[in-house]
C-alpha cells in the first residue's frame, strides 16, 4: 500500500479487519504514528510492515498494489518493477495513476 491518507487509511483498516498482511509506504511520520496507535497489535505481530525507503514499494512481493498516495506514478519502469515483484492486481487507487490517462504505458 502506497500512502495512508484518507483513502489508504480506510482501506488499510478494512484489509486488516480481513486479516490481510500489509506492506506500507508512508512518508509522513505523524500518520505512521497515528496508524501505530490505532493498530498496535497488527504492527507488533508484523501483520503490518512499514518500509523505510518509499521507492522500494514497487519491488515488494505482494499480490495487490494499492496506490493511495501520489498521482502519475505508473510508467513502464514502475510497471515492470511491479510485475517483477509478482503483483497480480493494482487496486484501490486514490488518484490518476498514469501521466497520460489516454495513451498510458499499458
Amino acid at each position: 500500500m502506497q500512502g495512508l491518507g484518507e483513502v489508504g487509511f480506510g482501506l488499510a483498516r478494512l484489509m486488516l479487519g480481513e486479516g490481510t498482511q500489509l506492506i506500507i509506504s508512508e512518508i509522513n511520520n505523524s500518520t505512521v504514528n497515528q496508524f501505530v496507535r490505532e493498530f498496535p497489535d497488527a504492527v507488533e505481530s508484523q501483520q503490518v510492515k512499514f518500509l523505510t525507503d518509499p521507492d522500494s514499494i514497487y519491488d515488494c512481493q505482494a499480490d495487490i498494489f494499492c496506490p493511495c498516495a501520489l498521482r502519475d506514478i505508473l510508467d513502464e519502469t514502475n510497471l515492470d518493477r511491479l510485475l517483477n515483484a509478482g503483483i497480480k492486481m493494482i487496486g484501490g487507487p486514490d488518484n490518476n495513476l498514469f501521466p497520460d490517462q489516454v495513451k498510458g504505458p499499458w
